[in-house]
């Protein structure tokens, strides 16, 4: 599950949206049955990664994930009460494993402003997949070096 995770995100970073879509489903989330016009994974990968949708879709690859893009806590209040039923529905759906990590990460960043700490969750996080990429992918002896180099 976490290779999935993994891939999910390196899919986020390269901006390759036919990944972020079939990794998506690894995880619970397709496309939604509401209507909508986000559907759930793209819903998904902006709630993720606190980046709007049309982020994704740029071809301009100038902004990285970790800049943070707009962060004023009024919009983020006003967006989840407007997306709340949305947020709930994919959390519910999502893989405990990948709830967890939620959890903690939100732990992490609490515990970050608590203290004064500068550290850099997201770096740590984007680490610590790649990580888990790195050795699934020695493991099945699917691993591109050039990649690496």
């Amino acid at each position: 599950m976490l290779y999935k995770y993994a891939k999910l995100w390196q899919s986020y970073l390269t901006k390759d949206v036919p990944a972020i879509k079939h990794y998506s489903t690894y995880l619970n989330i397709y496309d939604g049955a509401d209507g909508d016009v986000f559907t759930d994974w793209k819903f998904f990968a902006s709630m993720n990664t606190m980046k709007e949708w049309p982020w994704f879709i740029n071809e301009q690859k100038d902004e990285s994930l970790t800049t943070g893009g707009d962060t004023d806590p009024d919009l983020i209040k006003r967006s989840f009460q407007a997306f709340a039923l949305k947020i709930s529905r994919i959390c519910s759906n999502l893989p405990m494993e990948i709830l967890l990590l939620f959890k903690v990460n939100d732990f992490m960043r609490a515990l970050n402003m608590k203290l004064g700490a500068n550290f850099n969750n997201f770096s740590i996080g984007l680490q610590k997949l790649n990580e888990i990429i790195y050795q699934n992918e020695i493991k099945k002896g699917e691993i591109d070096w050039l990649k690496y180099l």
